[in-house]
């Protein structure tokens, strides 16, 4: 990827949530990312080790998910381009650089922008306003992660099915049905049953 497709990435991700940083701030970001592409299949960051970087996903789709005791993936989020670019990472194990408890795998060839810790704790040090920049985006996350905690304790099976039809229909045919499933924490066979349901 040239440099001037990482600026065009980097200033669309800012744009996608509304956010400003100085020209001088915006360039030293820029020169320290560096493109990094996960093929279908393939880990960004893997149960038991450290996540030592933090990626703008720019193409393709990404899920996040944990090992149960009898080695099933419980799936905990969907990363994926619909109305602005999302951050990629263990966030715990990045910002603690400690082993993650879990994985992170590409549903299809993924792109990245991708930065390590050093690098963005340096930047976070010399450029006050991607200090800034970094609070605001870990408070999004940190936001997301209670509404779906939220959901997943007060909805029903057909109540989280509908909220995921109008904000992730078009993972339909593209993420795995039981992937889904368990992201909705319902068996498949549910799933199923309440997809042919044609009131939902």
């Amino acid at each position: 990827m040239s440099e001037d497709q990482i600026i065009k990435g980097l200033d669309a991700f800012f744009k996608s949530h509304g956010i400003d940083v100085s020209a001088e701030s915006f360039i030293a970001l820029s020169k320290k990312l560096e493109r990094k592409t996960v093929e279908k299949g393939k880990t960004f960051c893997k149960n038991g080790k450290a996540c030592n970087e933090i990626g703008i996903l720019l193409r393709g789709i990404m899920c996040s998910y944990f090992e149960s005791p009898n080695n099933s993936r419980q799936i905990s989020r969907f990363f994926f381009l619909q109305n602005h670019h999302l951050l990629v990472s263990s966030f715990e194990s990045f910002k603690n650089q400690t082993p993650s408890n879990e994985t992170i795998e590409a549903v299809e060839e993924s792109e990245l922008l991708c930065i390590s810790f050093e690098n963005l704790q340096k930047l976070y040090h010399d450029y006050p306003d991607l200090n800034k920049l970094g609070r605001h985006l870990a408070e999004e996350n940190y936001i997301r992660a209670l509404q779906r905690i939220h959901n997943l304790q007060t909805m029903d099976s057909k109540e989280l099915l509908i909220i995921f039809r109008k904000e992730k229909k078009f993972l339909f045919g593209r993420v795995d049905l039981k992937d889904i499933a368990s992201y909705l924490g319902m068996t498949a066979k549910t799933l199923r049953e309440l997809l042919n349901k044609k009131k939902i």
